[in-house]
């Protein structure tokens, strides 16, 4: 049978022992030990001689950094184009840890290495188990897909990385029960253009801002990501299914989990892959476990910057765990007996470590409570240029940038920077 890309003469070529085989057996001949050894070696030849097709240029793994987790990395040439772009290099100035780095001064890592990182992990992932388990029909856009979700998942972080998001939904509160206030004094209820507003606090995420960015590198990259074969068609919309990995939508997916509809309804909520490929929404961000990439990266990366002194051996992992079906039928990512201590005692003790050692420690949360009261003083003051020319506030800007109008502010930046108590 000839097989995909191959012409005549080369199907004809590949055929030619079995072909011989065939009708040495119906002739009832055998072979000698001289003749098969001259045979199998022509056959050899033969492959060797034929063309192989070269992957193109966006596919080779020209990219490859040096990372101070992972060592040389290799990627496709694809992610530097993505790395480049505007959108992606703001990461270089958002730290990982955010005001940690006061407390842990080796905690300066950024946004921009983990993303790199975690694009790294998830590209390897995805490869071992397109080569392990050839069934799953893995494709070049699938492994594309899952890669630029990895690189792109923390674009739309913004400065102090998650100490921010938590501002941002307290002066959602503030403005909620503000509204709540004057709307009660005149006996009325909140008008919808006002709760509109304060919902955009209240709701505001960093998946759903790297989306939004994402869609602006989706434009400015169009030309590249059609030519590395990006696209949307029978076999899935590229474009939904990068973000869907970033940003699945967790709550309706458990629902249908919790129901037994998952395999059923996959598709009301899903549009970037059918149901046959769920476990590819496992990959970046996992909406079952919680184990995936991301955390792989920014565990290791973070103990490393911290000084804590564990690690998780994701390698192990990736070589050992494999692509089963659940109870109802959809494939998901199932790792062996063999590692789930592996998992509890390293992975979760190491999470654990980082929790109570830095994420959590007394200091740290007391300036993320200082920072978050300066960033609502500077809020009334400090306004910047958004979409169209309108000008927008939550930004926190340079503090350099007239301390005589927030005294208050400078002086509690300069009591966290100094750590007095």
């Amino acid at each position: 049978m000839k097989r995909p890309g191959e012409d005549d003469d080369a199907s004809a070529e590949g055929d030619g022992f079995a072909s011989f085989a065939k009708r040495a057996k119906s002739e009832g001949r055998s072979f000698t030990a001289e003749e098969l050894e001259k045979l199998v070696e022509q056959e050899v030849q033969k492959a060797l001689a034929r063309p192989k097709p070269r992957k193109p240029d966006l596919l080779q793994e020209t990219f490859t950094p040096n990372d101070p987790v992972h060592g040389l990395i290799h990627l496709p040439a694809l992610v530097k184009h993505i790395v480049d772009t505007r959108v992606f290099q703001r990461m270089r100035h958002i730290k990982q840890l955010g005001v940690c780095a006061l407390v842990y001064p080796g905690a300066t890592h950024n946004r921009f290495f983990h993303s790199i990182g975690t694009a790294y992990l998830a590209y390897d992932f995805v490869k071992g188990l397109q080569m392990r388990q050839p069934e799953l029909m893995v494709t070049t856009r699938d492994v594309l897909c899952v890669t630029l979700a990895g690189l792109c998942h923390d674009l739309g972080h913004p400065c102090f990385s998650h100490m921010f998001e938590v501002f941002v939904h307290a002066t959602g509160r503030d403005r909620r029960n503000e509204a709540l206030a004057a709307a009660g004094r005149e006996g009325r209820p909140i008008d919808a253009e006002t709760d509109k507003s304060i919902k955009l606090y209240e709701n505001f995420s960093h998946e759903d801002a790297s989306c939004r960015l994402l869609e602006i590198v989706f434009k400015e990259k169009a030309d590249v990501l059609r030519e590395a074969g990006l696209c949307c068609d029978a076999q899935g919309d590229d474009f939904a299914c990068i973000r869907e990995l970033i940003d699945p939508p967790k709550k309706e997916l458990e629902g249908l989990l919790d129901s037994g509809e998952l395999r059923a309804n996959w598709s009301k909520h899903i549009k970037g892959r059918p149901v046959e490929k769920a476990w590819l929404y496992e990959v970046v961000s996992n909406w079952r476990s919680g184990i995936d990439v991301d955390k792989f990266d920014y565990f290791r990366r973070d103990a490393l910057h911290l000084g804590i002194h564990k690690q998780f051996d994701h390698d192990r992992y990736f070589k050992a765990v494999c692509v089963l079906p659940d109870s109802g039928g959809v494939l998901t990512i199932s790792p062996p007996d063999k590692e789930r201590d592996s998992l509890r005692e390293n992975m979760l003790e190491l999470r654990k470590s980082l929790h109570r050692s830095a994420y959590q420690h007394k200091t740290v949360k007391k300036i993320e409570m200082h920072m978050i009261d300066i960033l609502k003083m500077m809020d009334k003051h400090i306004e910047v240029t958004g979409t169209n020319g309108k000008k927008i506030q939550h930004e926190p800007g340079s503090c350099a940038a007239g301390p005589c109008r927030i005294p208050e502010a400078h002086r509690l930046l300069h009591r966290n920077q100094a750590r007095r108590e």
